[in-house]
């Protein structure tokens, strides 16, 4: 009878003695918990910190640009790599429902990716990877930011930007400006490896007469391109180093089979002077008073 006893006894001091080491050992197990939750939130806000010196614009900054290119509400945003390069994140609710992710380059504030916050399945992804790859690839190619581009594009064409993008046209990397102007909607091409301007048509200009002149304008313009060795900017120096004042106008056109940059330079004065500057060789080839063509005439030699 006592062994009888003693067995349920020591059952029982055993089984209290289980439960007694379990509640010993659970606050440990909640200890260690929070102390790795801790450490992981020190580690992300120290990532976070380095991140941001490497950022040139403000995350105030880049949403401005995020929601200038898909307009709505910011739902969430982060600052991350990726494919080495640092973006700031955005989850943008559209007025349709939609949501977008916008990432935004945090160094010189171009759009570096859009896309749908639910593409992960199905044939859109498959796209939406493909577009991504071909922009990161023109984005490496391209020497100018989106809104150096965009001044540019202005100077050509004053008016308001309604929508821009980079794209490979016949090669060659450019930004394409949709631009406002008092009169249409005019379609501005910009070089982004040199800052040249690579094309210039009306918008609505894709049938009848117009859209013949326009493409035979736009040959016009590349093949004086290709022929030429000098950029824009080197030749407009160049015009203001013969003629100090403001540039106005640039163009390069043929001049008696001669490609050359036809540079408007404003002096103070208030005299226009038009600059002819040799697209291959630099020399000037002609200075001359823009209502008179034929004064200061600059001999080439």
């Amino acid at each position: 009878m006592r062994k009888k006893l003693i067995i349920p006894a020591l059952a029982f001091t055993l089984v209290g003695g289980a439960v007694v080491g379990t509640s010993h050992m659970m606050p440990a197990f909640a200890k260690d918990n929070t102390t790795n939750t801790n450490q992981e939130e020190h580690q992300d806000k120290e990532n976070s910190a380095q991140l941001q010196k490497i950022a040139k614009i403000s995350s105030k900054e880049a949403e401005a640009i995020a929601l200038k290119e898909v307009p709505g509400t910011v739902k969430e945003s982060e600052l991350e790599e990726e494919d080495g390069v640092l973006v700031y994140g955005f989850e943008v609710q559209t007025t349709s429902g939609d949501v977008k992710d916008v990432k935004v380059n945090a160094k010189n504030g171009d759009i570096f990716k859009v896309e749908n916050d639910d593409n992960d399945e199905g044939d859109d992804e498959g796209d939406g990877e493909e577009n991504d790859d071909n922009i990161q690839d023109l984005q490496k190619r391209a020497s100018l930011s989106s809104k150096e581009a965009e001044a540019i594009a202005l100077k050509e064409v004053p008016g308001k930007v309604k929508d821009s993008e980079l794209e490979d046209e016949d090669g060659v990397v450019v930004y394409g400006f949709e631009v406002q102007t008092t009169s249409g909607v005019k379609d501005v091409k910009v070089n982004a490896e040199n800052g040249d301007i690579f094309k210039v048509e009306n918008e609505n200009n894709d049938e009848g007469d117009d859209e013949e002149d326009g493409e035979e304008n736009d040959d016009n313009i590349q093949d004086l391109q290709q022929s030429a060795s000098l950029s824009s900017k080197e030749a407009e120096a160049i015009a203001l180093k013969e003629v100090p004042g403001t540039v106005k106008d640039s163009e390069l056109e043929d001049e008696d089979g001669v490609v050359v940059y036809d540079v408007e330079v404003k002096k103070s004065a208030g005299i226009i002077k038009g600059v002819k500057v040799d697209a291959s060789s630099g020399k000037i080839i002609k200075v001359a008073d823009e209502e008179e063509d034929n004064d200061d005439e600059v001999e080439n030699d």
